[in-house]
């Protein structure tokens, strides 16, 4: 008979790869994290570098929620909860936890994922980001310890209080932040780090009276001497972590898979923080990347048992660069048309590459072969803009591009989306008509 630990790793395993191979975008995320079974650890729990498992957790979960529940975790990981919880202010890590899970959830459950019984899910906190459900949550808290205390008075409560701050600080040594983050409940925050001493009851004991135990937790990433993570080297990491991220989306796109809601947390997060020029050669670079063949399984992972496909280019590699030159787009703009150019041609190899010069129509198209070639166009039109011209340019041609990017300050209308990855480079204070994140796709990138 297969103990309990072979059980729960086959079982990891086959959810992993049914992640690959059904949500590609979860299954290239998957790829990139250890598991590592753990009968310390509750349930499951990552710092966004691992996860641990529960061996008998999984077991007793069928598997269809075991590949909701390492989903789970994994969404804990791209949207970055494994580094945000102490940024500008020191967070309590269990109510962070639940503060994240209701951040997550029903994403997961749009996206036909299916969470083991007591999963959190509230329509009042969905479209919001984990710092704000947890603001509200640890209003709740508050309140409810001004309420217990308003009945229950100043009596004989007070040491009662003071005993359940210990059995609070217990049961935080033994989450599932081993890092030593349950130190940080004793520091100074946004004001729970007193409620065992003040309250009756601490924030762990609420969270359990209310909550339950839930199935995935995150706990913090710590730097390799165990230290925590410096503001700089968090905000660095999410910089990194969303650039990962358009990669893995990129790469679910071009088979097919949307999973561009799996990330909003993040994107809320650190929208104004990316540096565009490390998001416009991902970009770039990734889609080279086309398609997946077993003919030369990716090497990497044969050791765990996993036999997947390798990424290899499709044919030849073609970008195409529309350059908005209508009347609204003025000198300083085709000063960073030129730098955006520049750095794509020089950094990325394209077999091919057409520049596309267009106002409400093609204007002119230059075909380069090398960087040694490119020189910006000095021509200026009037008139307005068509997106349109462009890409029914590109489909009257029969160009099947790699990449399309569109350099413009986004006066005109979004054309209908193509079937290849898009990416818009704005000038400052682009226009927003017609265009926006919300109603918008691709990746917007603010040069």
């Amino acid at each position: 008979m297969i103990d309990l630990l072979e059980q729960a790793k086959d079982k990891m395993s086959k959810a992993r790869t049914r992640l690959v191979t059904g949500h590609p975008f979860f299954g290239n995320c998957a790829m990139k994290l250890k598991l590592i079974p753990d009968p310390t650890t509750e349930t499951m729990a990552t710092n966004g570098e691992i996860i641990k498992y529960n061996p008998q957790f999984v077991v007793d979960m069928l598997m269809i929620e075991t590949v909701g529940v390492l989903a789970h975790e994994i969404m804990h990981v791209t949207n970055g909860h494994h580094l945000r919880r102490n940024v500008g202010i020191e967070r309590n890590p269990t109510l962070w936890n639940i503060a994240t899970d209701y951040s997550i959830n029903a994403s997961l459950v749009k996206g036909g994922f299916n969470l083991p019984e007591g999963g959190l899910l509230d329509p009042i906190y969905e479209n919001k980001c984990a710092e704000i459900i947890y603001k509200l949550l640890l209003d709740d808290y508050k309140e409810s310890e001004e309420s217990n205390e308003s009945e229950d008075g100043e009596g004989s409560e007070g040491s009662e209080g003071s005993e359940g701050s210990d059995d609070g600080e217990g049961s935080e040594g033994s989450n599932e932040s081993d890092d030593g983050e349950g130190s940080d409940e004793s520091k100074e925050s946004d004001g729970e780090g007193s409620e065992g001493s003040e309250g009756s009851q601490s924030i762990e004991d609420y969270v359990e009276e209310n909550f339950g135990k839930q199935a995935g937790e995150v706990f913090d990433k710590t730097a390799d001497n165990g230290k925590d993570l410096t503001e700089s080297e968090i905000e660095r990491e999410l910089e990194e972590l969303t650039v990962e991220n358009i990669q893995a989306e990129m790469r679910a796109k071009g088979r097919g898979f949307d999973s561009s809601n799996m990330t909003t947390d993040l994107k809320g997060y650190v929208e104004d923080k990316t540096n565009w020029k490390d998001v416009l050669l991902m970009l770039c670079q990734d889609s080279l990347l086309t398609d997946y063949s077993y003919a030369k399984p990716n090497r990497r992972f044969i050791a765990e048992d996993v036999y997947l496909p390798s990424l290899e280019s499709d044919g030849v590699s073609t970008l195409v660069i529309g350059v908005d030159q209508s009347g609204s787009v003025d000198d300083q703009c085709v000063s960073l048309f030129e730098g955006v150019m520049q750095n794509v041609v020089n950094q990325v190899s394209f077999e091919k590459i057409y520049i596309v010069y267009f106002t409400h129509d093609i204007e002119e198209v230059v075909e380069i072969d090398s960087a040694d070639e490119f020189k910006m166009k000095s021509t200026r039109y009037s008139g307005g803009t068509i997106f349109n011209s462009v890409t029914e340019w590109i489909e009257d041609e029969g160009i099947t591009p790699s990449c399309l990017l569109m350099l413009t300050d986004g006066e005109a209308r979004l054309p209908p989306q193509p079937d290849y990855p898009i990416g818009w480079c704005l000038t400052p204070n682009y226009s927003s008509w017609g265009f926006n994140e919300v109603s918008g796709y691709g990746e917007i990138m603010d040069i």
